[in-house]
């Protein structure tokens, strides 16, 4: 006969912690259910847990990317109004131009044009400087430089002492910032553009020269240059007005008669040896129409030739070179201050409305380079959104809870407590001192 030795106490115990291991697994199963994930702590699940802390810092990154993407966009956005407002501006300077070369204005009507001209002028060094919704200039390049943080600077001198600008006003706007441009980058857009490109620098093919006569009846009225002699056109990014030079053409009647030129260098330019010596240009007569060719230029002469074959002439072919936007409008407004007429305040004119064709181009391309930012933006956007979607179901996947497994596991674990806790009560009751009494 085999004697059992039956423990009381140590099934107790166990019965004990097999309820407290299932009160756990409930505990968990509800946790999950309530919050909804299934991994709440690294322990849970060390792997899910790293690659969900890695996939959630990417998150952030996009999302950080995103609101950074807005701010540029937002920053073009008034950018590209801005420059419109410019286009209109130019426009109406155009306009006012075409008006002012009319025969029939007197001088008030002149006035009045050179008023409305500044007007533009004046706007324009507001929209130059325009800052964005942030405070931030741009039109800056890479930075401005100045204490107010404006590019553009509109200094004001007395011109009989500070030969700094063209005209009489002695009006001149520096710039004053970094020049550059700030590239794009897969994630990143420019908040502004290189206002220096915009509305100052010399352009090459906007340079172009005035013919005025000192003497005789000969009348210039086309003139071209194609290839500037640097000694006379200055085209140095920051060079003033006075620093050109100048050409004297010299008609000396007789039979034939004799044209010569004189290089008159920049005050600027060094000379190593003595001033150029006047030189001889063989002239290429076409009915009443005489042209000049000379380093790089070409000057058109209309002609009485009854007459002005007969008497001396002298001209003097001065550079227009246009260097930023004001003192272009700066040439047009001096003119018609000053009261020029006929054939000298259309040169003038003439230059004028060239040159602001070139600036023209200049601001339709920085325009297109707006336009092709902002549609850039736009697919950047997509993108963004696109990887902020797989980076939420990557960690979804990752740390979510499947719910139709957690409410199984949920019933399942609280089925097994109830079981537990019953059958428990019912061998408490099948103790042997119960049995004995």
């Amino acid at each position: 006969m085999s004697i059992y030795r039956i423990s009381t106490a140590n099934t107790y115990d166990r019965a004990l912690l097999n309820i407290q291991q299932r009160q756990s697994q409930l505990g968990v199963s509800q946790e999950q259910l309530s919050s909804g994930k299934r991994v709440l702590k690294a322990s849970d699940d060390a792997v899910a847990a790293t690659l969900s802390e890695r996939t959630q810092n990417r998150m952030a990154r996009t999302a950080a990317d995103l609101r950074g993407l807005e701010a540029s966009r937002r920053s073009l956005q008034q950018g590209e109004s801005a420059l419109a407002t410019v286009t209109d501006l130019y426009a109406q300077a155009k306009e006012l131009l075409v008006q002012a070369g009319n025969g029939a204005m007197n001088a008030s009507d002149k006035l009045t044009i050179a008023n409305q001209l500044k007007g533009i002028r004046e706007q324009l060094v507001g929209l130059a400087n325009q800052k964005d919704s942030a405070g931030n200039p741009l039109f800056a390049g890479l930075g401005p430089l100045s204490a107010n943080g404006q590019p553009f600077v509109e200094q004001l001198a007395d011109p009989s002492v500070n030969q700094t600008t063209y005209g009489p006003d002695g009006r001149s706007v520096t710039w004053d910032a970094l020049r550059g441009q700030a590239a794009a980058t897969e994630t990143s857009l420019p908040m502004g553009l290189d206002g220096y490109r915009v509305f100052k620098g010399v352009v090459a093919n906007s340079v172009g020269a005035n013919v005025a006569s000192n003497s005789g009846s000969f009348g210039a009225f086309a003139v071209n240059v194609t290839t500037p002699n640097p000694d006379v056109f200055d085209l140095s990014t920051d060079a003033l007005g006075q620093s050109q030079g100048s050409y004297t053409i010299a008609y000396t009647a007789g039979a034939p008669g004799t044209w010569q030129v004189t290089q008159n260098n920049r005050t600027n330019t060094p000379l190593p040896g003595p001033a150029p010596a006047p030189y001889a240009v063989v002239p290429t007569v076409v009915g009443d129409t005489v042209e000049l060719n000379f380093d790089g230029m070409s000057v058109k002469l209309k002609s009485d030739a009854a007459a002005d074959f007969t008497t001396n002439a002298s001209f003097t072919v001065r550079p227009a070179v246009d260097r930023d936007i004001w003192e272009t409008l700066d040439r047009a407004i001096g003119a018609l201050e000053q009261g020029e007429s006929g054939h000298d305040l259309t040169q003038e004119l003439n230059s004028v409305h060239a040159q602001l064709s070139v600036r023209q181009d200049q601001l339709l391309a920085a325009r297109g380079k707006l336009g092709d930012w902002l549609n850039r933006a736009d697919s950047m956007q997509n993108l963004f959104a696109e990887r902020s979607v797989a980076y939420e179901k990557e960690n979804s996947e990752l740390v979510d809870v499947d719910m139709v497994k957690a409410i199984s596991d949920f019933q399942k674990n609280q089925t097994a407590y109830q079981a537990a806790l019953q059958s428990y009560s019912q061998v408490q009751k099948m103790s042997m001192f119960d049995y004995l009494r």
